[in-house]
């Protein structure tokens, strides 16, 4: 992996964080959104780090334009400040003035170069980012995506720390407790989960239902929070000939992917999650960002990928290949849970806790 490094004209205010070899407590603040419009998974991942660090004892604060979605989707005591556009960083840099917290944890796609140097002027900075769309200004970076080592970063000097790959993948803390029990296994499909994340951008729920008409399986259908073809996906679970169930927002949803012989899933934060927990999934291309993704399941036969305009006999045809192939489908199985551990969040929790105790000269 090559880096190549700008350099950009802004200076840094001097802090200055004391530490000591006694336990500390830092406040993080989280800069991250999510709803129906523009997905969940940036609140599904931060909130695993959210979790981590209140169970560790330190205080979290989301900044957000988003705070009911964010209230939704954690379940930990958090504070949240209002920020009123996504895009421009003075109001959350005004906010770090009046509030200095010790570290900031950014994953939202506007949060640019010149935002990210903004927030690292006043205090540490942790960068989460599925890509190399910006060029990094941050004191450390992460990108827990099965990709991250093949992308090239630019970064404003200093260089930040890298930690790349999927021992730094969030994932919530019940994945990692399920991960670590054995799944069923039925040679057989019988149980078959169809969950696109917390919001079904393109609605491709309702194909997904149409293509399983006749299985002779349980179907269980996730309706998320974001969700706006809720009627629709209840309408078809009443013409489609399969058992079929609708649930939404389920809170036991980990379990059901757990107990599902298969999946189908869009190619985002949920792919992962499942991944781990080793159910064998058909995953559709939701959206662009989740081509990279869809790229290494495919390269490394981690799951059946669908591309972007995926049809009803597209997806009929991957599911009934699958049935007929239990041999591919145990592959699934033991090829995603050896690539993606559960150990994310708290390896990331250790990379923000160590940037906060960074002094700034």
């Amino acid at each position: 992996m090559w880096f190549t490094f700008l350099f950009i004209g802004k200076g840094r205010t001097s802090r200055i964080i004391s530490t000591s070899n006694e336990l500390t407590f830092v406040h993080l603040t989280i800069r991250a959104d999510g709803g129906s419009d523009i997905g969940y998974g940036h609140l599904v991942r931060t909130t695993a780090l959210a979790r981590e660090a209140h169970s560790r004892g330190h205080t979290v604060t989301y900044a957000t334009t988003t705070p009911s979605a964010v209230r939704d989707v954690c379940s930990v005591p958090i504070e949240t400040v209002t920020l009123p556009v996504r895009d421009d960083p003075s109001p959350f840099v005004d906010w770090i003035r009046r509030t200095n917290p010790d570290v900031a944890y950014t994953d939202a796609y506007p949060v640019d170069t010149n935002y990210q140097c903004a927030v690292r002027e006043q205090i540490p900075l942790v960068v989460a980012q599925d890509d190399a769309r910006h060029t990094i200004c941050a004191d450390a970076f992460v990108n827990g995506n099965l990709y991250a080592n093949e992308l090239t970063y630019d970064y404003v000097e200093p260089e930040p720390v890298w930690h790349l790959g999927p021992e730094y993948l969030l994932l919530r803390d019940e994945v990692a407790r399920l991960a670590k029990e054995t799944p069923p296994w039925r040679e057989t499909v019988s149980e078959v989960l169809i969950t696109m994340g917390g919001s079904d951008i393109r609605g491709m729920t309702p194909t997904a239902m149409c293509a399983l008409d006749g299985l002779e399986a349980n179907l269980t259908v996730v309706i998320g929070p974001g969700f706006s073809n809720g009627n629709e996906i209840r309408r078809m679970a009443s013409d489609v000939e399969i058992c079929c169930s609708v649930v939404e927002t389920p809170p036991n949803l980990l379990e059901l992917m757990f107990d599902a012989d298969l999946a189908i899933t869009a190619c985002g934060s949920t792919v992962y999650e499942l991944l781990a927990l080793g159910t064998p999934a058909v995953a559709v291309v939701q959206a662009a960002n989740q081509r990279h993704i869809a790229s290494v399941l495919n390269d490394k036969n981690l799951a059946t990928v669908l591309p972007f305009d995926t049809s009803v006999a597209d997806i009929r045809a991957a599911v009934f290949d699958l049935l007929d192939n239990p041999v591919q489908r145990r592959r699934y199985r033991e090829n995603g849970q050896n690539i993606v551990p559960a150990t994310g969040s708290k390896n990331v929790c250790d990379v923000v806790i160590s940037t906060s105790e960074q002094s700034f000269l």
